[in-house]
């Protein structure tokens, strides 16, 4: 019996000691999330209950040590929960792997640690140390009976659970404060070990070679091919593009990537990767290599988080930067591809003639609302919700057509500093997006309109008039079958 009330009181100790961290760091990460009605706010409650239920497991664990320990450990995840917590509430500053190269770098920092920020931390501190500690007072483990080991095991059994890859709470409980610093950094560590690895030059490029050539090539997110006015779509998405089809913009109408997901669908992009040999997408170097070896200059610019899949390809460039800093995909504060025009004209300075730019754009990435500035609402209602199975459908398709004519503006301004150079810019989706064909959502699943996607090819006057070969072998394209494993040869054309 007196065993039974030392495992209550450690139970109860325990939650109250994850009840203190989900309220005083986690729930900031919850600031911002756009709910529409009861179900959303009962979904977020429940991700936000998933996120303290794997906190009552660690400190389960945590509280069935001595004492000092469980206090250390406490004060540990007090002190970095509300450090994260205090970036995300009071900066919108969400964590991810790119958080480690600039930590330290940013000179901003200091003066972003204002009073408030010393203030929550220590009281959080203070707060958490004094539960964890005091609340050891009122039972004691005893470590020969049969009931310690089975509340230990069933704490670690759940959290393995909770954390399990596979399952549907991995992500929402990992990317959460303040798991998210641990799965940061490992992703962080897991990126930077790929970059380091070396793989083998398997392609060349040839001797008859232009390298006055300008590439850039801007990797699109989630831009289906439907949604394209060249496409025949009811609405004029792209308006500025579309005055430049005919005059050095050829749109490829029928491209078609195999991969319906992000970080399957970009190595398939990079590299000679094919349905036939798709290990190549994991074994070779992309095409960012070929202007390596000519020594021409390179950069990679993204806006996006850097993925294990295509870590290595970045890395590549003599540049990588990186504009998404503090960004994540439950972050809801605007995160918009405009950001990438000013890092764009600087590399454009820094390149006399040829050279290569790769720009990966965050485009049309779910939760829309987030990737295009509020003056470009074009189309009225949108969505008020994160959770699509919740959305109105019209809203849906409204507010997917407001981040395609946001895309139309940046992309035009990419091309406008080309004018002027020896340049073509190819675009090109890393795949579709379903808005309600089958009653399917979004991507990475199986629906037509998520493999079919947008493409197009810009050439300068300067290109078509030294390479007029260049405008009529595109063409030749425009309206056939193609798939994006093409992409590699294009973008290296003219090394072939």
């Amino acid at each position: 019996m007196q065993n039974s009330r030392n495992i209550i009181r450690w139970l109860a100790h325990s939650f109250v000691c994850a009840l203190l961290i989900g309220l005083c760091c986690t729930l900031a990460d919850f600031i911002g999330t756009p709910v529409d009605c009861f179900n959303d706010v009962l979904t977020t409650a429940l991700h936000w209950c998933c996120v303290v239920l794997a906190l009552w497991c660690v400190a389960l664990i945590a509280c069935g040590l001595h004492s000092v320990v469980c206090t250390v450990i406490i004060v540990a995840v007090m002190a970095v929960g509300c450090t994260l917590g205090y970036f995300r509430a009071v900066w919108h500053y969400s964590i991810n792997s790119a958080m480690f190269d600039i930590l330290g770098a940013n000179a901003s920092s200091g003066t972003m640690m204002t009073s408030l920020f010393y203030v929550w931390v220590i009281l959080g501190i203070l707060i958490g140390g004094f539960i964890a500690f005091y609340g050891k007072r009122f039972y004691s483990i005893n470590y020969r009976h049969w009931t310690t080991w089975t509340t230990f095991v069933a704490a670690v059994l759940l959290l393995v659970l909770i954390l399990n890859p596979e399952g549907r709470l991995q992500r929402p409980v990992s990317r959460r404060i303040p798991f998210n610093i641990v799965y940061s950094y490992k992703d962080y560590l897991l990126n930077r070990h790929e970059a380091q690895t070396v793989r083998p030059r398997t392609d060349f490029i040839n001797e008859n070679r232009d390298d006055s050539v300008l590439t850039v090539v801007v990797l699109g997110e989630a831009l289906r091919a439907d949604n394209m006015q060249w496409n025949g779509y009811r609405r004029q998405t792209t308006p500025k593009l579309m005055k430049r089809v005919g005059n050095g913009l050829v749109p490829f109408k029928n491209m078609w990537t195999d991969i319906t997901y992000t970080n399957g669908s970009i190595p398939r992009i990079m590299t000679r990767a094919t349905n036939d040999k798709p290990e190549l997408a994991y074994t070779e170097r992309s095409f960012i290599d070929l202007f390596v070896q000519a020594g021409l200059p390179t950069a990679v610019i993204t806006n996006q988080n850097i993925e294990l899949q295509y870590a290595y390809f970045w890395n590549e460039a003599d540049s990588l930067l990186q504009v998404n800093n503090y960004k994540d995909v439950y972050n809801y504060d605007k995160w918009l591809d405009s950001n990438v025009i000013n890092p764009y004209r600087q590399q454009l300075k820094n390149i006399n003639g040829g050279g290569l730019i790769v720009i990966h754009c965050i485009g049309s990435h779910w939760w829309y609302r987030t990737h295009y500035p509020e003056n470009c609402t074009f189309y009225k209602p949108v969505i008020e919700s994160r959770i699509a199975v919740n959305c109105d459908s019209m809203e849906m398709v409204n507010t997917y057509d407001n981040t395609v004519r946001f895309m139309d503006i940046v992309v035009d301004c990419l091309i406008k500093e080309l004018e002027g150079r020896n340049a073509q810019l190819l675009y090109i989706s890393d795949h579709g997006e379903a808005l309600g064909e089958d009653g399917m959502w979004l991507h990475a699943s199986e629906c037509r309109a998520m493999h079919r996607t947008a493409s197009f090819i810009w050439l300068s006057p300067t290109l078509r008039e030294n390479h007029p070969d260049w405008e009529t072998f595109y063409q030749g394209f425009e309206d056939k079958f193609v798939k994006t494993d093409s992409i590699y040869y294009w973008a290296s054309k003219q090394f072939r």
